[in-house]
């Protein structure tokens, strides 16, 4: 699954916004997207694990 990202805070100037509700904003953008890429770093993880199971097998996972 691709997550798609609002690259219109990328896109704005570097300056800080100095409006509370406008940093509020921002703020909340940037942990929706921080969460989004944590969940996704997660399901790549679990993805990964699976395809070296299946690749090398439950043996070499050990560590004996």
């Amino acid at each position: 699954m691709l997550v798609s990202y609002n690259t219109a805070m990328f896109d704005a100037p570097r300056s800080l916004r100095s409006d509370p509700a406008e940093l509020g904003v921002a703020a909340e953008g940037l942990v929706e997207l921080v969460t989004s890429q944590a969940l996704q770093i997660e399901k790549l993880k679990h993805q990964l694990a699976g395809h070296q199971r299946r690749r090398f097998g439950s043996r070499s996972e050990s560590t004996n």
